[in-house]
């Protein structure tokens, strides 16, 4: 009898895993919510499902209905797809009642490294350099002011378990942040319990290592990612390959690996960073599922991680060594989104000769509601130079009308002195959208 999976994603990642899953034999169920009705991932399915309600909040993040929805369409197993819904140890607790397994670590494991006070203690025993952060969880009746006193201003307000957070420069600040970050995070995670972390002063990049490891104590990392371009927390130009020297390197992926190994951990996730110009480098969090650019990854080193994900979760013995996963090239991928209001999709060009992940097409009718990732683009390279170059010369090709996008700022991007010399940091000017400074 085939294995019914149900997909709890949607856009163009809900397609590439049915389309793996379809490879592998498996029957796949899509989840669908009213402003994706139409949307190609639906009809790739064996079986679609739908959720009333508004907002993804109520749809795609309702464990509940999740589980559900996977108990009635007589599935399997749940893959909660990447975003949210993967870090929530609830869902694995709820579906293993009704005995459907989701794709990814139990809930136990899961529940160790995305509380990040768990994850830091952890880290904490072999040496993983830390950011200053509230000695304690500051739960839903604290207002945070007193641990903010002893960390001293400005500081950040966490959500404990991800999913949302925002700065305090001053005590007066501090109320707002609170609310908001609670807000946000219980509709993400579930759980509104926040930490406080101090400031890193100067500037940074978000770096990330990939780390696959089965149940076996086999653990390889598949590189050092970079994914500090974008806007408002949203990544827009992640590279993967020669994006550090090769000191910092070797000291990322050691200390990547020797923190999954200290955690007991299995699967597919990435490890992330935050490495300032000096080469100092501080442990953000450990995301325990599959990734947006999980295709830089698969492209650098020839291989597949949605497979390797359901391989690690059924017991499967790792075959890679790490010699066989070191990366010969550089990728970079652009990722094309939808900015703000209502429109349909007049015009679609996109390149070939490169992969492409997307799920809409011309007459797709974006909404505030909708997937706001329309397309991401992997273009590989020999060197971090070369790679650039192509990634410009194809998204002059790209072609998207009808609806507001952030194109011509990933054009402007690519095109900047900061990152085509790989000075680039999340408080440059590209942060700020300013492409006054340019190499044409």
């Amino acid at each position: 009898m085939s294995i019914r999976v149900l997909i709890a994603n949607r856009g163009e990642h809900a397609l590439r895993l049915i389309q793996t899953y379809r490879d592998m034999g498996f029957e796949t169920v899509s989840l669908f919510a009213k402003p994706e009705a139409d949307c190609a991932f639906v009809e790739e399915a064996d079986y679609a499902t739908y959720l009333s309600g508004e907002g993804v909040d109520a749809t795609y993040l309702d464990v509940e209905r999740v589980v559900a929805a996977a108990t009635d369409a007589g599935c399997d197993a749940i893959h909660p797809g990447y975003c949210f819904l993967p870090e929530r140890a609830e869902l694995s607790t709820l579906a293993g009642v009704c005995n459907i397994v989701v794709v990814g670590p139990e809930a136990k494991l899961q529940s160790r490294v995305g509380d990040r006070f768990s994850l830091y203690s952890a880290a904490r025993t072999i040496g993983v350099p830390l950011i200053p952060t509230s000695k304690t969880p500051i739960l839903e009746d604290d207002d945070a002011r007193a641990p903010a006193a002893l960390l001293g201003f400005p500081l950040m307000v966490k959500a404990l378990h991800g999913g949302a957070m925002a700065r305090a420069g001053t005590l007066d600040e501090l109320s707002h942040a609170v609310k908001k970050v609670r807000i946000n995070a219980l509709r993400q995670t579930g759980i509104s319990d926040l930490y406080l972390q101090r400031e890193i002063t100067g500037d940074f990049r978000r770096c990330g290592v990939t780390v696959v490891a089965d149940r076996h104590g086999h653990i390889v990392h598949l590189g050092v990612s970079d994914a500090s371009i974008g806007m408002n927390e949203q990544t827009w130009i992640e590279e993967l390959g020669d994006v550090v020297d090769e000191r910092l390197y070797q000291r990322l992926v050691t200390l990547s690996v020797e923190l999954a190994k200290t955690l007991r951990w299995w699967g597919v996730g990435t490890v992330r960073w935050a490495v300032q110009p000096n080469g100092g480098a501080y442990l953000l969090s450990l995301s325990a599922r599959l990734t947006t650019g999980l295709e830089l990854a698969e492209v650098a080193h020839g291989v597949d991680l949605v497979k390797t994900q359901w391989e690690m979760l059924v017991g499967e013995e790792l075959v890679w060594e790490q010699a066989d996963v070191e990366e010969k090239q550089h990728v970079v991928q652009l990722r094309i989104l939808h900015l703000e209001g209502e429109g349909e999709v007049s015009r679609l060009v996109l390149p070939s000769g490169v992969k492409i992940s997307s799920s809409v097409e011309e007459g797709s009718v974006l909404t505030q509601n909708t997937d706001p990732l329309l397309v991401k683009i992997t273009v590989p390279g020999i060197t971090r130079t070369e790679a650039l170059s192509m990634a410009r010369a194809v998204m002059d090709s790209v072609v998207i009308e009808g609806v507001k996008t952030n194109a011509d700022g990933i054009r402007a991007m690519l095109a900047s002195k900061p990152l085509v010399l790989g000075t680039h940091t999340v408080d440059s000017v590209l942060r700020q959208g300013d492409v006054s400074d340019r190499i044409d």
